[in-house]
C-alpha cells in the first residue's frame, strides 16, 4: 500500500511535465489529451491500488469480497483499453502515448537521479583486500 501511494503521488506531480512536452510536441489539442490519458492514467493506478488493498483484506479476513475483487479486475482491463481507444482517436497516438508515460516519467527521473548519486568504484582494488 505504501508503494502504491508514492506511486500515485509520482504520477500526479508528472502530469504537468507530459503536458508540457506534448504541448511542445502536439500544440493545445495534443497537450488536452495528454492530460485526459494522464488523469485517466492515474485513476486507474488508484483503481489497481484499491484492488490490491481489497484483495490482501480478503485475504486476511478468510475470502470476504474476492469474488467482487475478481469481477472488478475483470472489467477493469477492456474499459480501460476502450477509454484508451477513444482519447486516441480523437486526440492522437502521441498524446494518449505520453499520457500513458505518467507511469513511466517518474521511474525515469528516480533512476537518473539515483544513478548520479551512486558513486562509482575504483578499478584498482584497495590495498590489503584479497
Amino acid at each position: 500500500m505504501m508503494n502504491h501511494r508514492k506511486m500515485l503521488r509520482d504520477a500526479l506531480l508528472a502530469i504537468p511535465l507530459v503536458v508540457a512536452v506534448a504541448f511542445g510536441v502536439e500544440g493545445v489539442w495534443g497537450a488536452f489529451g495528454a492530460l485526459l490519458a494522464g488523469l485517466f492514467t492515474t485513476f486507474n493506478l488508484w483503481v489497481i491500488m484499491m484492488l490490491t488493498f481489497r484483495f490482501t483484506d480478503g485475504l486476511v479476513n478468510e475470502g470476504r469480497n474476492l469474488g467482487m475483487v475478481g469481477v472488478l479486475s475483470l472489467l477493469k482491463v477492456p474499459l480501460a483499453l476502450i477509454v484508451y481507444t477513444v482519447i486516441a482517436n480523437y486526440f492522437g497516438l502521441m498524446a494518449t502515448f505520453l499520457g500513458l508515460m505518467v507511469l513511466m516519467s517518474p521511474i525515469l527521473v528516480r533512476g537518473s537521479l539515483f544513478l548520479l548519486e551512486t558513486p562509482i568504484p575504483a578499478d584498482e582494488p584497495e590495498m590489503g583486500s584479497r
